[in-house]
């Protein structure tokens, strides 16, 4: 890894997937699953995952055999996960309340309640991913989305899905379980097929097919956020542990070759012990902490560890995606929800605008206004004629003389 200024740190290009690379394929399974349905979705899944499928829907008894076959300790482990997610996403909602403003001739009111249906994405393939469906399932749960759809691949191996990711569905409470996977997924639940009816928002992450999948999607159906590959930085000073930096970076590492690893750091000795480390990332050499906090709100990393003397008092200068303080802390933790935070952070800066996944995003707000008196709305008319709509103003204007008191 490069030893790098902060100047020459920022010229350096944000690695993230490459959408016009897969732009051409993408909109191609677009057309052929929006055209021809559970046929396109059958052919796609041979193709890619090669493995033939008639029916994609999980039945109960399948969902039920798989949470059956699950080892005690596994199963145990799970349900450590899903307590402390519930317990997470049951706080965020109850801080989040109605909000009610009432005025002189006028009241407004703004009011969350679920989205109607919803998609979880959870990857799969060569490997599987359980701690998703906890993260986004849990989050759906509690939000109180009736209808819960989940698309995730299947595989030769275990004739379908993987009984881990069933069985952790079933802990959910998600019953609604396709076989199915990649960018044709992602319009399977946005468009409908004959199987899988239309949802109203898609969440999760995927690789670059359905990431750039979920960018098509126009004002059809809703996304959660940006996911590309998964980044780390870490700042630390002359206390940090280099063993632990490596062993960090390196576990991101194993998301993928593309996933960005950064060091930040005051420490000179520090950067020189981890700059033999092969990977897609750099070192950042500050002359102190505050400049090195400082980079790190540039950067705004998927994930940021705090190593240094004041790890509490220095993290909390650090905003965006998600924070691991002190160096008994990891990003792994934050992977299999031992605090209860969610896994599902935005990539490649996009933390400057976004958050992580959480029960909010499965909600949506809806305002209501009522004029009790309408003298309240006196300055209308003179607003809309300002702003050349003359209909705007009449149809308050007659509220005038029509008033009817409620």
């Amino acid at each position: 890894m490069e030893i790098l200024t902060p100047k020459n740190a920022k010229k350096r290009e944000r690695v993230s997937f490459d959408a016009e690379a897969v732009i051409g394929t993408v909109l191609e399974i677009k057309s052929d699953v929006i055209n021809r349905g559970d046929d396109a979705l059958r052919e796609l899944t041979l193709m890619f995952d090669k493995i033939r499928i008639d029916g994609f829907l999980a039945s109960p008894a399948k969902m039920n055999a798989a949470y059956n076959s699950i080892a005690k300790d596994d199963l145990a482990m799970l349900k450590t996960a899903a307590r402390r997610i519930r317990k997470v996403n049951e706080a965020v909602l109850a801080s989040k309340g109605d909000i009610e403003v009432n005025g002189d001739g006028y009241s407004f009111k703004l009011v969350s309640t679920p989205i109607s249906s919803v998609g979880l994405y959870v990857p799969g393939g060569t490997a599987f991913y359980p701690s998703s469906v906890l993260m986004l399932g849990i989050a759906a749960k509690v939000a109180g989305v009736p209808r819960i759809v989940l698309c995730t691949p299947p595989n030769a191996a275990d004739k379908g899905i993987p009984p881990i990711t069933l069985a952790t569905a079933k802990l959910v409470g998600i019953d609604e379980v396709y076989q199915v996977g990649g960018a044709q997924a992602v319009f399977g639940m946005a468009y409908g097929t004959d199987s899988i009816k239309p949802v109203d928002k898609i969440f999760g992450p995927g690789n670059k097919y359905v990431a750039a999948a979920k960018m098509f999607l126009g004002d059809k159906c809703g996304v959660d956020i940006f996911a590309g590959p998964s980044e780390i930085l870490v700042l630390a000073d002359e206390t940090a542990n280099a063993e632990l930096i490596r062993a960090d970076l390196l576990s991101q590492l194993e998301h993928g070759a593309d996933s960005p690893c950064v060091l930040v750091t005051t420490s000179k000795k520090l950067a020189v012990e981890i700059s033999d480390l092969e990977a897609n990332g750099f070192i950042v050499l500050v002359n102190s902490i505050n400049e090195g906090i400082d980079f790190a709100n540039w950067y705004k990393a998927e994930h940021t560890e705090v190593m240094t003397k004041d790890s509490r008092g220095d993290s909390m200068e650090i905003q965006g995606g998600a924070v691991f303080i002190g160096q008994n802390t990891c990003v792994p933790m934050g992977d299999y929800g031992v605090s209860g935070s969610n896994h599902v952070i935005p990539t490649g800066g996009a933390a400057r605008f976004q958050s992580p996944v959480s029960v909010e995003d499965f909600m949506i707000r809806t305002e209501y206004t009522e004029a009790t008196d309408t003298n309240s709305a006196s300055f209308v008319p003179r607003f809309a004629d300002l702003e050349g709509l003359p209909a705007h103003a009449k149809a308050v204007s007659l509220r005038f003389t029509n008033f009817k008191k409620q």
